[in-house]
């Protein structure tokens, strides 16, 4: 959803698009967070709160550090290369966590059907 919604906000930055390309990266955010938070709290049940303070801290410095990063492109209106580095950056994050995701066995599994 966040690729789909970079991808059309940097082909397009009329209304009707940066509308679509919002609704798609709030719907990632959606997903994305509440798996992550379940994720950290899982990981090492004994040290949750460090667990969950420490992914939490990674997500606010991650944005505070691509905001700055983007900063320059932002105030130069320069959106079209802002939306199509959020869609280089969003490939690599979608591979990585695919895969450390399922390399990641929960320990509570899903009961049988």
């Amino acid at each position: 959803m966040l690729l789909t919604g970079f991808s059309i906000a940097a082909l397009d930055q009329s209304v009707i698009p940066i509308l679509a390309a919002s609704i798609l990266a709030g719907g990632a955010y959606v997903f994305m967070h509440s798996t992550f938070q379940t994720w950290a709290t899982d990981v090492v049940p004994e040290a949750r709160g460090t667990s969950t303070a420490l992914a939490a801290m990674a997500i606010f410095f991650g944005a505070a550090l691509a905001t700055y990063g983007v900063a320059g492109l932002a105030n130069a209106h320069d959106y079209r290369s802002l939306f199509l580095i959020g869609v280089a950056l969003t490939v690599p994050v979608l591979i990585g966590g695919t895969l450390a995701r399922a390399r990641y066995a929960s320990p509570h599994p899903d009961p049988p059907p």
